[in-house]
């Protein structure tokens, strides 16, 4: 079986996907661009986006005439249309699978209804299939937009666990961190204004915020003088990986947050998760899987409380730390991955050549 895979760019968890699984699996991949928020990583084959249009729409019809599966990341990119349109007018219809880690949301905004019509249009056929990143919403992005249940697969959303040796425990100074971007969706004015609602000038508790963005300057400005909330900046691999291991659990409290990777990296570090109901990643980490607490970062206090019954429960923390180190190493990682590829990429294929 031939599969071809179209990626965005080689962000750290696409790199690690290619890696542990592409490769092993023979799977052929090209990525579009060529900048990425990964850092230190050299690439040195050709990206599409530096291609001249004829050169991209030569190389995608070979790839269609050669594939039995072609692999979208996303929909609204000119490899899955150009691969939809080759299917409907030679009349020969190669399997498609959209890889996305979107949600479904009732709520639409007026710019994104052209989105929702061409979803309506190209979930119908079906030779279009959803690797959706979750179960839940990421399953319903999918199936609310017009494709059939049967065409949709478990594509979990994977990234590089980290393997600390020593299991954590509650010890001074407890470490809260959020690490990410610093823009409005994330809410990091409620992390902290809820934090200090509880903690303020409390030595034995500390809040971390790791990251830049538009607001990193005016919230650093706001809350310097606060003795126990410290902003880091911007952070990569060793000192990053650092950050993981000393601390004790991660904050994110976004509205809304498609998957939320941090999440992943978080876990597997044994740290729990402080988790917005508004996270994606909430249904298939955390919900039921005793590896954090969720909250509602509308209502007033209920972060605050969480993070008080987190810090003050020594017990509750050693069991949710231990059970997110084993849902990430046993059960959520490239193995995982592997076997949900296998199972969807055999199915789609018989499926395709009776």
């Amino acid at each position: 079986m031939k599969i071809i895979a179209y990626l965005n760019e080689p962000a750290k968890y696409t790199v690690a996907l290619t890696e542990e699984v592409y490769k092993k699996l023979d799977v052929e991949y090209y990525y579009d661009l060529r900048n990425t928020q990964h850092n230190n990583k050299n690439f040195d084959f050709q990206f599409l986006s530096e291609m001249n249009f004829i050169r991209r729409w030569q190389l995608y019809y070979k790839n269609w005439r050669k594939s039995d599966l072609i692999i979208s990341n996303g929909y609204l990119f000119d490899w899955f249309v150009i691969s939809f349109l080759l299917n409907i007018l030679l009349f020969k219809w190669k399997p498609i699978a959209i890889e996305s880690d979107t949600i479904y949301q009732k709520s639409v905004e007026f710019r994104q209804y052209l989105g929702k019509i061409l979803k309506g249009i190209f979930f119908r056929f079906p030779f279009v299939y959803g690797f959706g990143a979750g179960s839940v919403l990421h399953r319903d992005f999918f199936t609310k937009n017009g494709m059939t249940k049967d065409r949709v697969y478990l594509m979990p959303w994977i990234s590089i666990n980290y393997n600390f040796s020593e299991n954590k425990a509650i010890s001074n100074p407890f470490v809260i961190i959020y690490v990410g971007r610093f823009v409005g969706f994330k809410n990091i004015p409620i992390i902290i204004d809820e934090f200090l609602s509880v903690f303020e000038n409390d030595d034995d508790i500390i809040l971390k915020l790791v990251g830049d963005g538009p607001l990193f300057h005016e919230l650093n400005t706001k809350y310097k003088d606060k003795l126990n909330i410290i902003f880091t900046g911007k952070l990569f691999d060793n000192e990053l990986e650092e950050i993981f291991r000393t601390s004790h659990c991660l904050v994110l409290s976004s509205i809304p947050e498609m998957w939320g990777l941090v999440v992943n990296e978080a876990l597997s570090a044994g740290m729990p998760v402080l988790l917005s109901k508004f996270v994606g990643s909430r249904y298939d980490l955390v919900d039921g899987k005793d590896t954090g607490i969720i909250f509602d970062p509308l209502i007033k206090g209920d972060l605050a409380r969480a993070m008080q019954n987190l810090y003050g429960n020594s017990e509750l923390y050693a069991a949710y730390s231990k059970n997110a180190r084993n849902l990430m190493h046993d059960h959520w990682n490239f193995s995982f991955y592997r076997q949900c590829f296998e199972t969807a990429t055999n199915e789609i294929f018989n499926r395709h050549n009776k």
